[in-house]
């Protein structure tokens, strides 16, 4: 174990394998306030089940669960691996034309087909359309100086009405979620 300050607040880091899976696994019930963000910030950056504390975040672990049964996490493998193949056809494409293709580029592609798959239930085929409404709100969701500085100065994050996250993209990703 390791404790370091993250700005004024005292943290304490578990680097003992076993140790991190009892509090994670089996002891989660008894570790209920692990928030990344600071609670006022809540109301600006609604992360879930990731800055739920206390009884909030033992419901919300309680409905999320079963998403996460075997038979789920099947069918999650399998639109993964659909999605896998598409990017492989895109590379064999480009191999035969004898063109390359930008790692970031692939790994873009694939994170954004998977997380609209798995999350939303949508086929994106990025690798066909990659200038799809998702994707571009995907790639400016964080912004790196919203999100450090939601973490170092909360307190003026708050003041000035901050968001951790790029606030049009925030939204289309609410809407998506919603349905609209």
């Amino acid at each position: 174990m390791t404790i370091f300050y993250d700005g004024s607040e005292p943290q304490l880091y578990i680097l003992d394998v076993e140790l991190i899976k009892r509090v994670m696994i089996k002891d989660f019930d008894h570790f209920t306030d692990l928030a990344i963000f600071d609670d006022r910030l809540s109301s600006l950056n609604d992360f879930g089940l990731a800055n739920a504390k206390g009884q909030e975040w033992k419901a919300l672990k309680a409905t999320i669960s079963p998403a996460f049964s075997m038979r789920n996490l099947n069918t999650m493998a399998e639109d993964i691996h659909k999605v896998a193949m598409s990017v492989v056809d895109k590379l064999k494409s480009r191999a035969n034309q004898e063109e390359s293709m930008d790692a970031e580029e692939l790994t873009l592609i694939y994170t954004m087909d998977c997380i609209a798959k798995v999350v939303f239930s949508m086929d994106l085929n990025s690798a066909k359309n990659p200038e799809n409404e998702f994707v571009k709100r995907g790639t400016n969701f964080v912004v790196p100086w919203r999100f450090l500085i939601s973490l170092m100065f909360p307190t003026i994050c708050y003041w000035f009405n901050i968001s951790a996250f790029d606030p049009v993209s925030a939204d289309y990703f609410e809407a998506v979620s919603d349905g609209s």
